[in-house]
């Protein structure tokens, strides 16, 4: 199921990268290789992103705004979208990586439609 959706963004316009990680940054997936990283910088970034959206978590929390659901941090170069499972037991991250003028929004629409049935799929 993760594999088809992957496949399917892999091949939208302006594609650069995915990272899959759990709560505590745990890599379960990858494809940055057009990104053309040293792999310390590879490792820096995901433990780095991961933190910045756990920070995001706990203060909207804090601020009784509640979860996020997803965000996108848009740079010069690239977009960057993290979507966030929202399950307790199956709490994963998910970050895509675009060029500037890529289709990240059908990514994360086609990411959103399709993690309930992700996250009840690693349930089994």
């Amino acid at each position: 199921m993760i594999r088809d959706l992957l496949l399917k963004i892999k091949q939208m316009k302006g594609f650069e990268g995915f990272i899959i990680t759990n709560i505590k940054g745990k890599i379960h997936g990858a494809d940055i290789s057009k990104l053309n990283l040293s792999k310390d910088k590879i490792v820096n970034f995901i433990k780095d992103l991961n933190e910045l959206f756990v920070r995001i978590h706990t203060t909207t929390k804090s601020l009784e705004l509640g979860n996020v659901n997803y965000m996108i941090l848009e740079m010069e170069k690239s977009k960057l979208l993290a979507i966030c499972s929202k399950d307790k037991k199956v709490h994963i991250h998910f970050y895509i990586i675009f060029s500037h003028n890529g289709n990240i929004n059908l990514a994360k629409n086609l990411i959103l439609q399709q993690i309930p049935n992700i996250v009840e799929s690693l349930k089994k």
